[in-house]
């Protein structure tokens, strides 16, 4: 688990390639949606036979639902990526931390710290 370049094995390419086709589908939903919320407006008729208002209210709430539902998976994906975003750069600076160290261990400038590290393992275990 070392070795590994990072925190998790994901192909950032794949990644990248993903998220563009989620987020076409998600407009897709999106455009279907609203033609579909204009058909049932266009379809608002007087109320001539009973229950007709009925169904016309059926239909706008389950197009407010299904908008609903696309918005709050909308949300969720964005934070998916938002928090895969903040994990990669926490990756990419330790990994950049580590390099950096072991650079100042190859070239001596950490022999110190060995020892301060040492010393503070002592008096903690002495406490």
């Amino acid at each position: 688990m070392a070795k590994r370049k990072t925190l998790f094995d994901d192909r950032p390419i794949e990644i990248s390639e993903l998220t563009y086709v989620i987020r076409q589908d998600i407009a897709s939903l999106n455009t279907q949606i609203a033609s579909l919320q204009s058909y049932i407006r266009a379809q608002k008729q007087p109320q001539v036979a009973a229950g007709k208002g009925q169904v016309e209210e059926h239909n706008s709430n389950v197009v407010m639902m299904l908008q609903s539902r696309l918005a709050d998976m909308g949300m969720g994906f964005k934070d998916v990526l938002e928090l895969r975003t903040q994990v990669s750069e926490i990756s990419m600076s330790y990994s950049g931390l580590r390099r950096s160290m072991k650079d100042l261990w190859e070239h001596g400038k950490c022999q110190g710290i060995e020892g301060m590290l040492r010393d503070g393992r002592r008096d903690q275990d002495e406490s």
